[in-house]
């Protein structure tokens, strides 16, 4: 019994642990995914600004 109790909360020590990882890494990919998104959507606004802003000066 004892034995098994400790096995037991090994394996879920374990668990808790490679849970913890996974949120972890999870949040930091959903970050860095935001701050692509971010990046992404200011270099297009930045992009079509400045092609709205050549047109201005072209005309």
């Amino acid at each position: 019994m004892d034995g098994s109790f400790k096995v037991g909360f090994r394996c879920r020590v374990i668990i808790i642990g490679w849970t913890r990882q996974v949120i972890r890494f999870f949040f930091q990919t959903r970050c860095c995914i935001f701050h692509m998104l971010c990046l992404f959507q200011n270099s297009m606004i930045i992009n079509t600004f400045r092609r709205q802003f050549h047109c201005f000066m072209n005309r």
